[in-house]
Parts: C-alpha cells; sequence; structure tokens
C-alpha cells in the first residue's frame, strides 16, 4: 500500500500490495487484526524463483474467495494463503477452479470481478458478508476501510496485512478515472491534506476488500481494481461494486 507519511502513515495504492514493517497502505491505521477471511493468492515465478503474491481475495463461503477478474483470467493460481502475518510455513490451500464475468474487459476495467473455488472447505474461518443491493448506508459508514498485503509507492511489502481507513468518493471518480462508471464501481480513500495525497491500495493489493464494519459485521462493498500509474498517492483507488454483481455471484457460486 502507498506510503505517504514518513511517520508509519501508509496506504494501499493500485497495482496491488502492501508494505512496511508494521503494515503499509497509505496513511495506514496499522496492521489488520479482524479480517481472518483476507485471502493472499499466489502464483508461481516462471524464472523458478520464489512464489509471487500476485492479489488478495475475500472468503466468502467456505469455498469461494471472490477476487479481480484481472487476478485470475491470465495466470494460473498456484495456491491461496489465510494468514495475516504473512508466514512461509502457513498452510497452502488448493485451487480447485477459477471463474471470472463473462464480459471483463481490460479496457476500462469492466466487469472486473472473480472467484475462486477451493479444493476443500474452510470450516476454521467466517466468511465475509455480502451487501444488499442498496449498499449506500455501508459505504457512507465511517468504518469503511481497505486491506491487503501489497506494497507502496517505493516497492516496499509489509510482513503483517496493513489497513486504511477510506471515504466514498464515487460521485467524484469521473475527475480522477476517464472510464470511471458509478453504477459498477466504487471510488475510495483518504485524502490527507498536510501531505496533499491519497491513501488506497497498491500492486499485490488488487482483488482484495474495501469493507464495511458494523459491530462484528464486515460487509464486502468492493473488490480492488485499478487506480494511479505506479502507485503515486495523486488518486483515489477504483473499486469494483459488489452489490453491482450480486446475481453474477450468486449464478457462479451455483455453478
Amino acid at each position: 500500500m502507498r506510503k505517504v507519511i514518513p511517520v508509519l502513515l501508509c496506504s494501499l495504492i493500485l497495482s496491488f500490495s502492501l508494505s512496511a514493517p508494521s503494515g503499509a497502505i497509505t496513511n495506514p491505521d496499522g496492521v489488520a487484526k479482524d479480517t481472518p477471511w483476507l485471502a493472499s493468492i499466489w502464483v508461481k515465478d516462471s524464472n523458478g524463483g520464489p512464489d509471487i503474491q500476485l492479489c488478495g481475495g475475500t472468503l466468502i463461503t467456505p469455498t469461494a474467495i471472490l477476487t479481480a477478474a484481472h487476478c485470475v483470467a491470465e495466470r494460473q493460481i498456484a495456491y491461496v494463503r489465510f494468514d495475516m502475518a504473512q508466514d512461509p510455513s502457513a498452510r497452502k490451500l488448493a485451487v480447485k477452479s477459477r471463474l471470472w464475468h463473462q464480459n471483463y474487459s481490460k479496457d476500462g476495467n469492466v466487469n472486473d470481478i472473480g472467484i475462486l473455488r477451493l479444493s476443500e472447505p474452510i470450516d476454521t474461518i467466517i466468511p465475509a458478508s455480502l451487501p444488499p443491493l442498496n449498499d449506500t448506508p455501508l459505504r457512507e459508514l465511517a468504518a469503511l476501510s481497505v486491506v491487503g498485503y501489497g506494497e507502496d509507492q517505493n516497492g516496499t511489502r509489509p510482513f503483517s496485512a496493513a489497513i486504511a481507513r477510506q471515504q466514498d468518493l464515487s460521485t467524484e471518480g469521473s475527475v480522477y478515472f476517464d472510464s470511471f462508471n458509478e453504477e459498477l464501481m466504487i471510488a475510495a480513500a483518504r485524502f490527507v491534506p498536510g501531505e496533499q495525497a491519497y491513501s488506497g491500495a497498491c500492486r499485490g493489493d488488487s482483488g482484495g476488500p474495501l469493507f464495511s464494519t458494523f459491530g462484528t459485521t464486515s460487509t464486502i462493498v468492493g473488490v480492488v481494481s485499478y487506480g494511479a500509474a505506479d502507485c503515486t498517492t495523486s488518486k483515489p483507488t477504483a473499486y469494483t461494486r459488489v452489490s453491482a454483481y450480486l446475481q453474477w455471484i450468486s449464478e457462479a457460486l451455483n455453478a
């Protein structure tokens, strides 16, 4: 996640990843502690090097992980992990199948949503909730956050998943992104006046969740899709709006 302030204030920005030993999201609010449903998605290095953490995702049923289409459409997934501290010895969960929206297009990042099906169910983690069709009340809550394992704009990776509070900026999305579609996307960030910069997602954070917390319930309202080039802090992050794809998700889960 993008790191903006030298005093341990970081933030997630797109390309999708995290950073900094204590967590990195631009203007982070620290290390994520209550997001056990956060998944890290891994691929094999084509050159034989260490495995690569490609994207993030969210457990929405015991066998299904919600993520971005661009995370699963172009690479064969090696495995998934659920370890907040990125422990190399953590259990590696096999992926049975991958599915992405039939109308996904890189041009404009349209319908950037996908699902991974695990080979066996996870019974030790309570899945996150999906939003209602009208997600506006959830997006207006103060407890709107993005979480991920991505790097900051300096390319630094975190030792633990980082979290950053966000504000819904969807009404301004078209100001920052030519291809922004408010019916299908959410723009969110937190502007830091002193730094004149936005918090957001970065390399490695793609596919991860924008979620709203109400009491002890976490509801996924967005999936990290795209943002500023090279993880700069000049723009908010654009998320796929989950509520716009509830029917597609239901059909995918029952396929």
